[in-house]
């Protein structure tokens, strides 16, 4: 419950039930030294009441009927032969300030009453037919009724088909009360306790007794829901907005739905977000007092929002804007109410309805408070409290305007799609991972900084720890900067390698010391690679793709340990196999050529190359290191198949030699045989004259290309 008003607490505090100052009726003349002793009587009259409230509804009013029971308990007073006598003329009452047609009877005959205003409360003098004289008694019945003020008028009284509300109070010494109301209505009393009991023609009654009226009241609210009315408002995707007001306020449901016609799609545009509700939205207006000091609440749970009837646009958007803003997207209220109050103006202002600002806040006043430590709201019922809720609303506010400002609503649409996801502010390639974070204003800072400027990222840091955070909180933040500035370089230095899990998470949880542990070795990993990506473009090489992907996807500092000794594994083949390269273009002499024979080392450096490229270091080492040992022996290899060719050579000249030798002699001995033989034919010692050579045919016909010349002594190896 809000603060009451100031009229409603000095009535309570003035229920004032007191018999007027008893007049002296002497039989003899009254001894004026006795005037100021008779003027001081005033209390000894006894007042009972019997105070009943029964609440009108087609009339809009409450209907009050106090059965007044006085009597005079003031004794005569004796003086020597003087009997003074004391009488009371009239009482008076303190009724609520917008009493009206007041009227009082006195056995069933009108009298005279007359009405005095005063501060918070009417003073009725109501006088008797007759003197009331000591023991006597009289009973004298007051009406009057409270009507129902207009909505949105200073009174507090309210009384219509849907919704009543008033203030009970209790008259007299002691009394009882009694509450009517219909049955159509759910009843609620604050202040006093107060009896159910049996229904009474068609009304609800409840009662009570107090021997403290100046003390006691009863704040009593009815509510039909029945009779309030069901504006439907369609939105886009077949949701609605049921807009449920009081049937005597067309005023207030008008705005209302022209506002959210046209504020919940702006809304839904500038957060990012869908409309979340699903099925029926209700606001339902209510009488600001109801609200406790507040101007409208929104309930999650339920998806019910109640405003006050008061016609104020901010808080008409305000309230539907808590359909995002509220614990399911940031836990802290300092967030979810600056958001509010911020896109609430944003929107208006779209709507050319004007662009509200925050009122002035100063973190060195009085009520200022670190806004993470906001309490729950709660019911205002002093100016304590009041300030405390005032300085909060304006700060949060006057933080959530600057920092949207810096961010841009893109980058906040961003971080409203995280959060509503659940999701890390530090994804990498693949789909991001839940955060780890409760959602409070560490994700919250995270998300609304992203990967931005350092410079825009320093001011909302400066803006948050001033406003928002204890010393304890602000102690954070020096580690967290010193780790962003480390993750952004190791994310630039990656480039198209995503920040590994492990530091990510780390980030995402605020483990800076692990962190920063987890950074520093996915540095050297980062800088293995660089020599890796130099050293395969001279050997016009792509390095293969899975040691990103166990770089990205290292879970602890001890996977990416094994990442660095697999990428300098890998750079130590990629330097073998560039070695074998070398080897295999190097100019080559005749005894290298010979002795690889027919084998091509440049095949085995394509293979080597290829197992490379394929991350299988195993086929790739081997296929170096077998060019590099086939160029190395290739040299011995030639010069002994050299010499070997060259023994054999040497044995064929011999052989071909003496085969010569033979094949002369014999052709010698063989000529001079025919040539004696031819002797001996003749009979002389000397051949005679032959005609020229003969030749014939063969059978299978001439030959098709004469014989060659038998080899010479020159042909064969090469001696040199």
């Amino acid at each position: 419950m809000r603060r009451a008003p100031a009229a409603v607490l000095l009535a309570l505090l003035l229920t004032v039930v007191a018999g007027l100052a008893p007049a002296a009726a002497p039989g003899m003349p009254l001894p004026a030294a006795l005037g100021p002793a008779v003027a001081q009587a005033a209390d000894d009259v006894s007042i009972a009441t019997a105070s009943r409230y029964t609440v009108v509804p087609r009339a809009g009013r409450v209907r009050v009927v106090v059965d007044i029971t006085a009597t005079n308990e003031k004794p005569n007073k004796v003086t020597g032969g003087t009997i003074t006598r004391y009488f009371y003329d009239g009482v008076n009452l303190a009724i609520q300030p917008e009493a009206r047609t007041v009227r009082a009877t006195q056995d069933g005959r009108p009298i005279k009453v007359d009405l005095a205003k005063r501060k918070g409360y009417r003073l009725a003098t109501i006088l008797f037919r007759e003197n009331l004289y000591y023991g006597e008694t009289t009973r004298i019945r007051l009406t009057f009724d409270l009507p129902g003020g207009k909505p949105r008028s200073e009174s507090d009284i309210r009384v219509g088909s849907a919704f009543a509300t008033f203030t009970a109070w209790a008259f007299g010494d002691r009394g009882s009360v009694r509450v009517e109301v219909p049955k159509a209505f759910r009843v609620e009393i604050v202040g006093a306790d107060m009896d159910q009991g049996p229904d009474a023609k068609g009304l609800q009654v409840w009662s009570a007794n107090t021997t403290r009226p100046l003390d006691w009241y009863a704040w009593v609210t009815a509510t039909n829901d029945e009779a309030l009315t069901r504006d439907r408002l369609a939105l886009e995707g077949g949701d609605e907005v049921v807009i449920r007001g009081w049937p005597e306020d067309k005023r207030w449901r008008g705005r209302v739905r022209e506002l959210l016609r046209d504020g919940v799609p702006a809304l839904v545009d500038r957060i990012g977000l869908a409309w979340p509700v699903d099925g029926s939205l209700v606001i339902s207006e209510v009488h600001t007092p109801l609200l406790e000091g507040y101007a409208g609440f929104y309930d999650p749970e339920t998806d019910e929002i109640t405003i006050s009837e008061d016609l104020d646009d901010l808080t008409i958007i305000h309230e539907a804007s808590h359909a995002w803003f509220n614990r399911s997207l940031f836990t802290e209220r300092w967030i979810t109410e600056g958001l509010a109050d911020e896109y609430a103006a944003r929107v208006l202002r779209g709507l050319d309805r004007g662009y509200p600002g925050p009122p002035e806040s100063n973190t060195t006043e009085k009520a200022a408070f670190p806004l993470s430590d906001w309490p729950p709201p709660a019911a205002i019922r002093d100016d304590e409290s009041q300030d405390r809720e005032s300085y909060g609303y304006a700060a949060s506010w006057s933080l959530m305007r600057r920092i949207v400002k810096l961010v841009g609503e893109d980058g906040m649409r961003a971080a409203f799609a995280a959060a509503a996801a659940g999701t890390t502010a530090y994804p990498g390639e693949a789909p991001p991972e839940r955060s780890r974070l409760p959602s409070d204003w560490r994700r919250f800072l995270d998300l609304v900084q992203g990967e931005g400027e350092v410079a825009d990222e320093a001011e909302v840091t400066d803006l948050v720890a001033k406003v928002a955070l204890d010393e304890p909180d602000r102690m954070i933040l020096p580690a967290r900067a010193s780790a962003r500035r480390a993750f952004a370089d190791l994310v630039e230095a990656g480039g198209e390698w995503a920040a590994p899990v492990v530091v990510r998470m780390a980030m995402d949880r605020w483990d800076f010391d692990a962190a920063t542990e987890a950074m520093d070795r996915a540095a050297d990993v980062l800088a293995v690679r660089d020599q890796i990506a130099g050293a395969a473009a001279v050997e016009n090489l792509e390095p293969a793709e899975g040691p990103e992907a166990d770089y990205q996807d290292a879970g602890s500092v001890a996977e990416l340990a094994v990442a660095e000794k697999d990428a300098g594994r890998s750079l130590a083949v990629l330097q073998q196999v560039a070695g074998a390269s070398d080897a295999v273009e190097a100019p080559r002499d005749w005894f290298t050529e010979v002795g690889l024979d027919e084998a091509d080392p440049a095949s085995g450096v394509a293979a080597a190359r290829d197992a490379w490229e394929r991350a299988d270091l195993e086929a790739a080492e081997i296929a170096a290191a077998g060019v590099v040992e086939l160029l190395r022996a290739a040299p011995e290899a030639g010069r002994t198949k050299v010499l070997t060719i060259g023994a054999g050579a040497a044995l064929v000249l011999v052989i071909l030699a003496a085969m010569a030798v033979i094949l002369v002699r014999r052709r010698s001995g063989m000529a001079r045989r025919s040539r004696a033989a031819a002797l001996a034919t003749t009979g002389v010692g000397t051949p005679p004259d032959l005609p020229g050579p003969y030749a014939t045919l063969p059978p299978e016909g001439p030959p098709a290309e004469p014989p060659g010349r038998p080899p010479s002594g020159d042909e064969g190896a090469d001696p040199s």
